[in-house]
């Protein structure tokens, strides 16, 4: 089931916020696997200290895929 995390980082975390999402599509790149496309995904580095990182809880909620890009 698709499913949408959003949250909102610490404006003091908000370079390594960004380098763990550029690792993440690093590795997706890297790894060139056939037939994949990246919706979303959740990566334990990205999300160790995730709550450390933000200004507010995060929210997850279901969704439903109603088109993709890849």
């Amino acid at each position: 089931m698709p499913t949408i995390v959003r949250y909102r980082a610490k404006p003091e975390s908000a370079d390594e916020n960004q380098r763990l999402i550029e690792a993440v599509f690093t590795e997706i790149e890297e790894r060139q696997l056939g037939g994949f496309t990246y919706k979303v995904f959740s990566f334990q580095a990205f999300t160790a200290d995730l709550a450390e990182r933000c200004d507010t809880p995060t929210v997850t909620m279901g969704a439903t895929v109603v088109g993709g890009y890849r």
